[in-house]
């Protein structure tokens, strides 16, 4: 599981980054879960 915040370069919208951490995950063979925190509340 990762835990992110919504802005910069790791933002629930960008599709770079969720295409990159697929990726991943499909090297690895495993599953990744990605959790969203509202912006401002990860500090």
């Amino acid at each position: 599981m990762i835990i992110a915040d919504c802005g910069g370069s790791n933002g629930n919208r960008l599709r770079l980054w969720k295409r990159e951490l697929q990726a991943l995950a499909d090297e690895l063979g495993i599953e990744i879960t990605v959790c969203h925190l509202l912006p401002g509340t990860s500090k």
